[in-house]
C-alpha cells in the first residue's frame, strides 16, 4: 500500500528535508512466488481507467519498464499475458474506484493512492493483484507528465512511481525504512528510466537471488562507457 503523506518530488527536492529519515533496513512479508521460474502479470482495462483519462498504452509501457526493473537485480522473471488471457495471469493490475474486498473498506481511505497484494495463496486468486485508486487521483504516465510540465505536478500523480512500489509488494517486499527506497510507504515521484535504490536491490536479491548475468552485462557496459569517454 503506497500513501500520500510527506510527498516529495525524488528528481528535484532533498528527501532529507521532507521526508522522515529512517535507518537503511528492507523488510520481506515472508510470503513469495516460490514456485514459478517465470511470474505472468496482465493490465485489466476498465471504465474507470478510460474516465481517469491515461492512456491504456502508456499504462502498460510504465508497467513493463517496472517489472523490467525489478527483474534485472533477481533470478524472478515476468512475462505479461495476452489480452484474451487474463486468466493466464499470476498478477493482474487495475484502476478501480472502489478498493479490493481484503482491506475491509467500504472505500478508498484517504491518502491510500494503491494497494498490492502479497503473493499468499490463501487469499485465492487475488493474491498478487494491484488495486489503483482512480476515485481520488488523476494519474499519467511518465512521459505524459514530463509534457504536462511541472506546473501541473499539483494534480496528478504519476503512475510509474506508484506501480513500481506496488510491484515490490506483489514480489512479497514490505515497506522500508529508508527514505531512499521505491519501497518507502510514502509516495515520491522517479524519473524514468530508474535504477532501484540499494535497499531495494537488497530487497529483491533476499527474495529471490542474485541475477549474476544481468549484473555482469551492467557492469560491462559502464566499463565500456568509461572507456569511451576517455
Amino acid at each position: 500500500m503506497l500513501r500520500v503523506e510527506d510527498v516529495y518530488f525524488a528528481e528535484e527536492s532533498d528527501p532529507k528535508k521532507t521526508v522522515r529519515q529512517y535507518f537503511d533496513q528492507f523488510k520481506l512479508s515472508g510470503f513469495k512466488w516460490t514456485n514459478k521460474n517465470l511470474v505472468k502479470w496482465f493490465v485489466r482495462d476498465t471504465p474507470e481507467r478510460l474516465k481517469n483519462g491515461i492512456n491504456l498504452e502508456d499504462l502498460t509501457h510504465d508497467c513493463a519498464t517496472a517489472f523490467k526493473e525489478w527483474r534485472r537485480w533477481s533470478t524472478i522473471r515476468f512475462r505479461p499475458t495476452p489480452e484474451d488471457s487474463e486468466e493466464e495471469a499470476d498478477i493482474v493490475i487495475q484502476m478501480t474506484d472502489k478498493p479490493p474486498k481484503t482491506t475491509g473498506w467500504t472505500s478508498w481511505k484517504a491518502g491510500v493512492l494503491a494497494v498490492g497484494h502479497y503473493p499468499i495463496d490463501s487469499i485465492g486468486k487475488i493474491a498478487g493483484d494491484i488495486y489503483v485508486n482512480s476515485k481520488d487521483f488523476i494519474w499519467r504516465s511518465w512521459q505524459k507528465g514530463k509534457e504536462l510540465g511541472l506546473a501541473f505536478k499539483s494534480i496528478w500523480y504519476d503512475f510509474f512511481s506508484m506501480i513500481l512500489h506496488e510491484i515490490g509488494h506483489t514480489l512479497g517486499i514490505g515497506h522500508s525504512d529508508d527514505a531512499k527506497a521505491i519501497m518507502a510507504p510514502y509516495y515520491k515521484r522517479v524519473p524514468k528510466p530508474y535504477i532501484l535504490a540499494q535497499d531495494d536491490k537488497n530487497a529483491i536479491i533476499a527474495a529471490y537471488g542474485k541475477n549474476t548475468n544481468w549484473s555482469q552485462k551492467l557492469q560491462d557496459r559502464i566499463t565500456r562507457n568509461k572507456l569511451d569517454l576517455k
